[in-house]
């Protein structure tokens, strides 16, 4: 059986779909590159290196923690306990971008009421979103955290032996 031929109306639809195609080449100024490449990086919660000095010095400061708490031994588990600061400081972000989301939802029910219906959508996405990178965040602390046990087995040591937590001043 030869294979079906468009109709008339689907050979129209995708004419029109690859002239407007051909109208989206993307940005073309050097400033409008600049930006696009930067889509990716609104709020840091999937990069692997931190977006910024704050960040930086954040991330030092809680695999410092950690360290005081974990007192690794050698350098696989220091490179573990940062993968866990990274984690923690991911987590973190997760529930402050949460809360903005929380913020911004009733600020625009309470300023746009015709509109509800989208802005719903729209926090419920970016809910959704958020907890993926919750979820992600906290499988990676939970990975670091097993391979640190298991590390530590192997090589005779019981299990994570957590010292008390130092307090932040």
């Amino acid at each position: 059986m030869p294979p079906r031929q468009p109709t008339e109306k689907e050979r129209n639809i995708r004419d029109r779909n690859r002239a407007n195609a051909k109208k989206s080449t993307g940005p073309r100024t050097a400033a409008g590159k600049t930006r696009a490449a930067m889509n990716a990086l609104t709020h840091g919660l999937r990069a692997e290196t931190p977006r910024d000095e704050a960040d930086v010095e954040d991330r030092a400061r809680r695999a410092a923690l950690l360290a005081d708490t974990l007192a690794p031994e050698d350098a696989f588990e220091q490179a573990l306990v940062h993968r866990m600061a990274a984690a923690f400081q991911r987590l973190e972000k997760a529930d402050h971008l949460e809360s903005q989301a929380i913020d911004s939802a009733a600020q625009l029910r309470a300023t746009t009421p015709g509109a509800i219906v989208t802005n719903q959508q729209r926090v419920q996405t970016g809910f959704a979103a958020i907890n993926r990178y919750r979820a992600t965040a906290q499988q990676d602390l939970f990975n670091a955290y097993r391979m640190l046990e298991v590390y530590r087995r192997e090589r005779g040591r019981d299990a994570v032996e957590v010292r008390e937590m130092p307090n932040e001043a």
